[in-house]
């Protein structure tokens, strides 16, 4: 068991997260679990349910913006004062149904993105089966492969064992 008399800045995080979480009733009620958080991010995720749709029989675009700015708020709120968000905007770039599981992480990097007017800087991943969202932060704005899936190294393996075989 861990000795809490001396927590570390990451004991100290995850346990106001945890109280903030214990106070959300709009994320509790709606089944969003707070996954990962660290100094400056956070992962939070939620299952679309048939009572989340809209009249398309698509996820509901307003639980899906929840989930975003839940994220977003306890990424925020993971270190410093209490903060709020001022303005958001979300992009949907496709559909959610009924039975998806969900995941929105955010950081200080996205928040960033924002107060700097720069959100052609999100992407999605290049990869052939991936459609995770990166943040492209490269000087050049040349960032095209998520880190999640790993996908940059296995489209350079890819293309490598394919000029291998022109070669023979």
């Amino acid at each position: 068991m861990k000795d809490m008399r001396n927590p570390t800045g990451d004991d100290v995080v995850l346990a106001h997260a945890e109280a903030m979480h214990a106070r959300d009733l709009t994320c509790k009620s709606l089944g969003i679990a707070l996954e990962e958080v660290e100094p400056g991010r956070a992962v939070l995720s939620m299952q679309i349910a048939e009572d989340m749709v809209n009249g398309h029989g698509i996820g509901h675009g307003g639980y899906v913006f929840l989930l975003a700015d839940a994220a977003f708020a306890y990424a925020c709120n993971s270190h410093g004062p209490v903060a709020v968000a001022q303005t958001a905007q979300v992009t949907f770039l496709q559909p959610v149904r009924p039975g998806d599981r969900l995941a929105a992480e955010a950081g200080m990097a996205f928040a960033d993105l924002i107060r700097a007017g720069e959100l052609d800087r999100l992407r999605v991943c290049a990869g052939d089966d991936c459609d995770a969202v990166l943040v492209d932060l490269t000087r050049n704005r040349s960032r095209i492969y998520c880190d999640t899936g790993n996908c940059g190294n296995r489209q350079h393996v890819a293309a490598y064992r394919a000029r291998q075989r022109g070669e023979s």
